[in-house]
């Protein structure tokens, strides 16, 4: 492929310059694509289609079982005060989201695990204050 040949994106249509991909002018238009086509592997998917997903997921439990204990004792072995934190927060969970105060598909933020403090959060907030960490606010709040 030339390096500055001009294609078209499969995506939004717009005409791009090409580089590795020649098929999506952006990252962004690229998970767009990828989402339409798998649509099990995106979380908002997950919730519209609980049973469904519930399902496959349990499907693949059955049939994986040395996979799924290995990668949690794995998981569990590298980090293990998150474990430990995690056995602690289901007794100090509240009934309702911190910020907005719903009810259903809680989750709790740990802020630092070894000392065990966080807030109970709904999943569209919970996802929100991990952008904002994973985006650089890390270094100016502590959540």
């Amino acid at each position: 492929m030339l390096k500055n040949q001009k294609l078209i994106c499969q995506e939004c249509k717009k005409e791009f310059v090409g580089r590795r991909n020649p098929k999506y002018c952006s990252r962004k238009c690229y998970k767009s694509f990828y989402e339409k086509t798998h649509p099990y592997y995106y979380k908002d998917y997950q919730l519209k289609n609980k049973e469904r997903y519930d399902q496959i997921k349990k499907r693949w439990r059955e049939n994986n079982k040395e996979k799924c204990n290995l990668s949690q004792y794995k998981y569990e072995k590298k980090h293990p005060e998150k474990k430990k934190a995690r056995s602690r927060s289901y007794l100090k969970k509240d009934t309702h989201c911190f910020i907005c105060g719903i009810k259903e598909k809680l989750e709790f933020h740990h802020s630092d695990y070894e000392k065990d403090i966080g807030i109970t959060l709904c999943f569209k907030h919970h996802r929100d204050i991990h952008k904002l960490l994973k985006g650089g606010l890390r270094k100016w709040v502590k959540v």
